[in-house]
């Protein structure tokens, strides 16, 4: 009897194997909804294992056998774990559809199951941003950062958070601590300058978009809001050549040109501040700053 179970734990093991195996391949191909019904059928057959060997199985405790009960209960913690990760690709393939509620509720599974992975902590706490719940978001990212505080990306998305939550000086000290970790990467630069000009810091914040220049020179929205940040500190000349730098580069924002016209009118040269508005409003007929 007992050989019997071994031989049908040993199929239903590999039978959910091939089930995760192919709902990976199905979700490397974008097949999301075909991918989370091989993940379900992987589980389904997971926690028929889970219950031999917690409550079924071999009755190791009835043949007075302790060291099988606790091995019994290992093999299903090591199911437990596998589940864990199987929820949490399910989770990517809903996040990857676009159902966020459906994908936070089953990271959180993954996460009962085993809380020590960053990375889900992580992608629950982007889904969080995505539905602008920004609390449940930096806690998340909290929560990823304890298990994993090294990671530049970690950092950068806490700070963006805290960002859409106005609390710039704390997404500035974030920015800090992911460009401790990686100092050559714009976008973190970049959003340190939002956050500065944010606090009307505006010379800090020119230099952190100088930054984020050396990296991407022809970047038009750092220039852009480069350009905003002077025209706020009244560099009314600096403010015009930031805006002429994007319009050499994006002649389609009516935003830039809606901006270059403002400041040029402000510095008295009002046959090209006219131009610059006219050119705004042919873009988008119904701007209105």
């Amino acid at each position: 009897m007992a050989r019997n179970n071994l031989n049908e734990m040993i199929g239903r093991l590999r039978s959910s194997q091939s089930m995760i195996k192919k709902g990976i391949k199905q979700q490397r191909q974008g097949l999301y909804e075909q991918a989370i019904r091989s993940y379900d059928r992987a589980m389904e057959i997971d926690r028929i294992s889970i219950n031999v060997l917690k409550n079924k199985g071999f009755h190791p405790l009835k043949q007075a056998n302790p060291e099988k009960a606790i091995l019994a209960v290992d093999k299903a913690k090591k199911i437990e774990t596998s589940q864990a990760d199987t929820l949490f690709r399910k989770g990517e393939c809903l996040n990857a559809l676009g159902r966020m509620e459906d994908a936070i509720r089953i990271y959180q599974k993954s996460l009962e199951l085993n809380s020590w992975n960053a990375e889900v902590w992580f992608r629950q706490g982007m889904c969080f941003h995505s539905l602008d719940r920004f609390k449940e978001a930096v806690s998340a990212f909290d929560r990823a950062l304890e298990l994993n505080p090294n990671n530049a990306l970690l950092w950068f998305n806490k700070g963006a958070t805290l960002d859409s939550l106005g609390r710039y000086s704390e997404a500035i000290q974030c920015y800090n601590e992911a460009l401790e970790f990686d100092s050559k990467d714009s976008d973190i630069w970049f959003n340190k300058g939002i956050s500065l000009r944010s606090l009307n810091r505006f010379d800090e914040a020119i230099d952190s978009f100088d930054r984020a220049l050396k990296i991407n020179p022809e970047d038009p929205a750092v220039l852009f809001n480069k350009g905003v940040a002077y025209k706020l500190s009244g560099r009314l000349e600096e403010a015009a050549a930031s805006f002429e730098q994007v319009l050499q580069i994006e002649l389609w924002d009516p935003v830039v040109w809606y901006f270059d016209g403002a400041t040029t009118r402000a510095l008295g040269r009002f046959e090209p501040a006219l131009a610059c508005l006219e050119r705004a409003l042919e873009i988008d007929p119904g701007y209105a700053p």
